[in-house]
């Protein structure tokens, strides 16, 4: 506990911003919920270390417990995006364009390759956005149980609505606030706020 608090007190003196070093903490904090699952170490020196408080930030990330309990208070329907963007760090644009075709099964890989804007297909963001992401284990599972559900619609989008065309910003956004309250969360979620938790997947 006493090493995990003297990082995090290294990380503030180098610079970081908290929301930084908010981020290494989750991180450090699941590598070592696995090095005690794997039976490295006996228990988790970074259980009960607090985060640092972000006075700037109005908007706030989940880290991985948090990410287990906004996913179990999210409705049913909504659940399976929610976690592949968790998992894959999409942005809403990106998940909203995501075809099936972009879904390699062989190599568990998604290709992203355009983003959605006002009904249309665009390039992404910037050249860098265009990449390919390794999926998760849960991620594979939950893209295979969407697969399923598609073919009896004959949707060509990943994150279809329930009729096929892809999913709109605002039902995504009322489904976070209702997660949100269901959650019982003291802070805002959007839906930007769950992309941060790619990286307390690694």
């Amino acid at each position: 506990h006493y090493n995990v608090e003297q990082f995090k007190a290294q990380q503030v003196a180098r610079g970081y911003a908290p929301a930084t070093v908010n981020i290494h903490l989750a991180c450090l904090k699941k590598l070592l919920q696995c090095a005690m699952e794997w039976g490295v170490i006996d228990d988790n020196p970074a259980k009960g270390v607090k985060k640092l408080k972000d006075h700037a930030q109005k908007w706030a990330f989940l880290d991985f417990d948090e990410a287990e309990v906004f996913l179990r208070a999210t409705p049913e329907r909504w659940r399976p995006m929610f976690k592949v963007t968790m998992h894959t760090g999409m942005r809403l644009g990106e998940a909203r364009a995501l075809r099936w075709r972009d879904v390699d099964w062989e190599n568990q890989i998604i290709n992203i390759r355009h983003t959605l804007y006002k009904g249309e297909l665009h390039p992404p963001k910037s050249k860098e956005s265009v990449r390919t992401v390794n999926l998760t284990a849960d991620a594979l599972e939950t893209l295979q149980a969407l697969r399923r559900k598609a073919e009896s619609l004959e949707s060509v989008c990943v994150l279809s609505s329930r009729n096929g065309p892809p999913v709109q910003p605002k039902n995504v956004h009322d489904a976070i606030a209702t997660a949100n309250r269901a959650a019982g969360f003291d802070k805002r979620i959007r839906y930007h706020a769950l992309r941060p938790t790619f990286g307390t997947q690694l």
